[in-house]
C-alpha cells in the first residue's frame, strides 16, 4: 500500500468547479448582460465595477457563503481570483454598498433587464405545470395565514 507524496509550485483551490461555472457565465455573455442591467455605478474612480460585485457576490453564494461575511473567503483565493479574471476583488462592504443603492425602482429596472435577457437565452418547445398538494399542518395562530382544508385535521373545529 505505498503511495507517492509531491509537491507543486501551482495554486489550487478547494473550488475548482467554479472553472466550469465561469465557462457558463462566458457562454451565456453574463457580463454583457450584467452591464446593459444599468446596475447602480460607483461614485469613485477607485470603485469597483459594479458587475464584478454581483459575480463576485455569487460566486461567494456558489461556495456556500450565507452572510455577507463569508464573501471573505473565497476574495482571499488568488485562484479563483485569477480564473475570474478580476485584478483584485472588493471586500463583502463595497458589495453591500452597492445592494444599498438599490431603491425598488433600480431593482425592478435591472430584474426586468435580466429577466429579458435570461428568457432570451431560452429555448422553450413546451411547458411542463407541476402541482404539489402537500398539506402542512400549522397549529396555533399563524400570521398571515388562512384557514384551508386538511382531511386530516377536519374534525378540529378553530
Amino acid at each position: 500500500m505505498g503511495f507517492e507524496l509531491r509537491f507543486t509550485d501551482k495554486e489550487i483551490t478547494a473550488w475548482g468547479g467554479m472553472a466550469i461555472m465561469k465557462r457558463m457565465l462566458d457562454h451565456l455573455g453574463f457580463d454583457a448582460a450584467l452591464t446593459a442591467a444599468s446596475l447602480p455605478q460607483p461614485k469613485s474612480n477607485r470603485g469597483y465595477r459594479p458587475e464584478q460585485l454581483i459575480t463576485q457576490f455569487m460566486l461567494s453564494v456558489w461556495c456556500g457563503a450565507n452572510r455577507f461575511e463569508h464573501g471573505e473567503v473565497t476574495r482571499h483565493d488568488p485562484v479563483l481570483k485569477r480564473l475570474f479574471g478580476f485584478k483584485r476583488m472588493a471586500n463583502f462592504k463595497a458589495i453591500m454598498r452597492l445592494f444599498n443603492k438599490f431603491t425598488q425602482a433600480t431593482n425592478e429596472s435591472v430584474m426586468d433587464s435580466l429577466y429579458r435577457w435570461m428568457f432570451g437565452q431560452l429555448s422553450i418547445n413546451g411547458i411542463t405545470l407541476d402541482l404539489d398538494s402537500t398539506v402542512m399542518t400549522r397549529y396555533g395562530t399563524q400570521q398571515g395565514a388562512a384557514r384551508g382544508y386538511n382531511p386530516a385535521v377536519s374534525a378540529i373545529t378553530p
